[in-house]
């Protein structure tokens, strides 16, 4: 008699950084359990949910390679979603798209990545805002579990919290003067100068160098970078996220 596979509950997808899963310890369980990341807070993530920007396509080509994959920067990191079947998954994905990827931990020799299970690209960036408030704000605590129809919650959360990473401002001394800060220069300046291949930190040095050091320039650019308001297209050339 044959030996019956027991059914398994799908695994819930964990809303989390990219940075969660690289530095994760890959555990591999026995049997027909999944195996999962144990990130350095001690989540399990078998399945992730990640929102990203779209860096690099590789497409399936037959005797070149044997997976397609695009590579995924959420501003913590940088990692591959895979596909070793139902390649059709990332038609009309390019570089520069904003995606939802959900996808199933995995690790080939030292490097991991995620099988990919699910990939939508996002019009709506209110999404972006209210995926960046919770990594901030509630990751920091615990993982959330959601499930991908979990878009009604977004939605409500987002009416409620506004979008405070565009319009940044900050106290300039003890009084109650406000003024534009740095960071929110930077933006809207990259903004308004990306020509869609993106803006040179060297040129966002030379427009801002007259009032502020190069170092605290490049230390807002880094801070930028860490919380996923911009992402780098390639060395040195930057574009704001949204």
């Amino acid at each position: 008699m044959a030996e019956l596979i027991p059914k398994q509950q799908r695994q819930v997808a964990i809303i989390c950084c990219v940075k969660d899963i690289l530095e994760g310890e890959y555990k591999r369980e026995e049997g027909w359990l999944p195996n999962y990341v144990l990130t350095k807070s001690n989540h399990k993530i078998s399945r992730a949910n990640i929102i990203g920007v779209v860096i690099e396509v590789n497409l399936f080509e037959p005797g070149k390679n044997s997976y397609s994959q695009i590579i995924l920067d959420d501003g913590s990191g940088r990692i591959s979603a895979r596909l070793f079947e139902e390649f059709d998954k990332l038609k009309g994905i390019i570089v520069g798209d904003i995606v939802l990827v959900i996808g199933r931990s995995r690790e080939f020799g030292n490097e991991k990545y995620l099988l990919l299970e699910i990939i939508k690209k996002i019009d709506d960036k209110c999404w972006v805002d209210v995926r960046k408030l919770e990594l901030r704000k509630i990751l920091s605590e615990k993982v959330i579990q959601v499930k991908e129809n979990d878009s009604k919650r977004y939605a409500e959360a987002y009416k409620v919290i506004g979008n405070p990473m565009i319009d940044s401002v900050e106290k300039i001394d003890d009084n109650t003067e406000i003024a534009e800060s740095l960071m929110s220069s930077i933006g809207k300046y990259i903004r308004q100068n990306d020509k869609e291949n993106g803006v040179a930190v060297e040129e966002i040095i030379s427009n801002f160098g007259s009032n502020n050091s190069v170092e605290k320039i490049e230390n807002k650019i880094q801070e930028m970078l860490k919380q996923g308001i911009l992402f780098e297209v390639r060395p040195g050339i930057i574009k704001f996220l949204e």
